[in-house]
């Protein structure tokens, strides 16, 4: 014979709570979790680290090389979004127009996001 005892009535903390209040203990538990990443994320970042010399002339060389070249592909997708845009214009295609203008404006974002490192870290390159 099996004498094996199983309950099938689990309680967890949340079974004692009214409904109403379970809202408000899942909203709690979830701030408190919110609260708790925070105070960590605020006690990481408050680590400086220096390096022994200050020769970072080869790395941003290479940043300087990189952010080029991205924002040399960023006009070109811009290009092949306006080539785009103008067919479906001609063709009179609407998911075609999507397509151009969506490809045109990340490209130009490429682009504005390459230039503001370039200003914003003018000094560096």
């Amino acid at each position: 014979m099996d004498t094996k005892v199983t309950n099938t009535n689990k309680k967890g903390f949340l079974s004692k709570i009214s409904d109403k209040n379970k809202v408000y203990a899942v909203k709690l538990w979830g701030r408190m979790i919110t609260a708790m990443v925070c105070v960590m994320a605020l006690f990481g970042t408050g680590i400086t680290a220096f390096a022994a010399t200050n020769d970072s002339t080869s790395f941003d060389n290479v940043v300087s090389f990189i952010v080029t070249w991205v924002q040399r592909i960023g006009y070109v997708i811009g290009f092949i979004g306006a080539v785009q845009f103008g067919f479906a214009l001609k063709q009179d295609d609407a998911d075609g127009k999507q397509r151009g203008l969506m490809a045109l404006a990340s490209g130009f974002v490429v682009v504005a996001i390459c230039i503001a490192y370039s200003e914003l870290f003018a000094s560096a390159v």
